[in-house]
């Protein structure tokens, strides 16, 4: 007999580390909506680093506005936590070339990689 939880589990299995990535940080965002409660769980760094993560595997580039909304938490929140981010050497900050006022947020290579585990692991 299958249980509800293997046909999850299967699910899970079957996606790239990058899928799973993108359906951690989905149920993060319906877990918030579901306790009507967005700050209760509050891990921002944790869900900027997701949404760089699976931006940066789509080709998207994410701007430091985009890595705090990501968050879902106030403003000077997110702000901290990427330039936390950015001291532990986690993001990397480039400045847009056409606009000076405008600054794109990536994971340093070594996050990509850790990222790149700790989603293989997910299976």
């Amino acid at each position: 007999m299958r249980t509800r939880h293997h046909h999850t589990r299967r699910f899970i299995d079957e996606r790239s580390p990058v899928e799973r990535a993108a359906w951690a940080f989905q149920l993060r965002r319906r877990r918030d909506q579901l306790f009507a409660q967005p700050d209760l769980f509050g891990e921002p760094a944790y869900d900027i680093l997701l949404d760089l993560y699976v931006s940066q595997h789509e080709g998207r580039q994410v701007t430091i506005s985009d890595a705090c909304n990501a968050a879902h938490v106030p403003w000077t929140t997110a702000v901290r936590q990427v330039r936390k981010l950015h001291a532990l050497g986690l993001v990397l900050r480039l400045d847009d070339d056409l606009d000076r006022r405008r600054c794109y947020v990536v994971l340093d290579p070594k996050t990509l990689s850790m990222l790149d585990q700790l989603f293989e692991l997910a299976r």
